[in-house]
């Protein structure tokens, strides 16, 4: 749900996305595919209220942005049940629970990119940027691949949860990534929560 981008700041979006261990344990217990021990939920907690000091410190705070990062999260969470069920429920193989999802993604976002993107990038000629750098873009899908494919695997050894505490791992970078190559603003109480949510990992 790329639309978000337009309304908040990358740092502020992945800040938020640190709470998603929390509706993805939720949507596990819901769905009776898994019971979080003591550890966990302490674990989660940390990062809830890490996320919303986080919230609460946004410099560009969007009232549409925010519906739009809570609707990602919950269908991500839902998502994220869904998998695991197909994948442990059903006792199913990585690779071949993604030959089952992989279609469905693709013609959603395909859909979905015909209808609100291409023509924006007809219009400025997005698309020459793509033929400039083909072996870029290739990469990029390739490496995206890559990162489906492992958590799949993941998944099935252990459990969506732990895949988004993982997650949380490469938040820091992709903040600090914002701050110094877009000079987005991160304010005091930003750092504060986004220190508490990202400190799941260490709990």
């Amino acid at each position: 749900m790329a639309t978000k981008y337009f309304y908040l700041t990358i740092a502020f979006i992945e800040m938020s996305r640190a709470s998603v261990p929390i509706t993805t344990m939720i949507a596990l217990w819901v769905a009776r595919l898994e019971i979080p021990t003591t550890g966990i939920i302490r674990a989660v907690s940390v990062t809830g209220i890490g996320s919303a000091i986080a919230a609460f410190g946004e410099v560009h705070l969007s009232s549409i942005g925010a519906f739009i990062v809570i609707a990602n999260l919950t269908m991500e969470s839902v998502r994220l049940a869904m998998t695991q069920y197909m994948l442990t429920g059903l006792d199913m193989h990585p690779l071949h629970g993604l030959k089952y999802i992989a279609p469905a993604a693709s013609l959603t976002l395909g859909i979905g990119a015909i209808l609100t993107e291409l023509p924006i990038m007809l219009s400025n000629g997005s698309l020459e940027t793509v033929q400039r750098y083909p072996i870029l873009f290739l990469l990029a899908a390739s490496l995206g691949l890559a990162v489906n494919i492992l958590g799949m695997v993941i998944m099935k050894l252990s459990s969506a949860t732990t895949l988004k505490v993982l997650s949380a791992v490469r938040g820091p970078i992709v903040v600090l990534s914002g701050v110094l190559l877009f000079a987005e603003g991160v304010t005091a109480t930003e750092f504060v929560g986004y220190s508490m949510a990202s400190s799941i990992r260490n709990v």
